[in-house]
């Protein structure tokens, strides 16, 4: 097996945010969706890897919550989407669209 050499390296790997957090991101946002879990992992996966590809480490930081603890906390904040930051739910709103348009949806 091969070892990471860098701790970048390991970042670029890694998501981010948990599938759990991820879970519950799309759950809460999107409670009409009959999707199961295995999917909302997958679609994180890809997502992660969207994110990082347009935004800096530092922007991540910013609007990706640490927990679903801090979402639960947030959720009645006037400048949040259900606990989420909204440039958090915009994102993954031009991830949605750019993936359909590439699918021909």
């Amino acid at each position: 097996m091969s070892k990471l050499n860098t701790q970048g390296e390991a970042e670029k790997q890694a998501v981010v945010m948990s599938s759990s957090l991820f879970r519950f991101f799309i759950r809460k946002n999107y409670s009409e969706l009959e999707i199961e879990n295995e999917e909302i992992d997958a679609i994180g996966i890809v997502f992660s890897e969207y994110l990082k590809n347009k935004l800096t480490n530092e922007q991540l930081e910013r609007i990706v919550p640490k927990s679903e603890m801090y979402v639960i906390m947030n959720a009645d904040n006037l400048l949040s989407e259900n606990g989420f930051h909204p440039a958090l739910v915009l994102h993954f709103m031009e991830f949605v669209k750019v993936s359909s348009d590439a699918l021909g949806c």
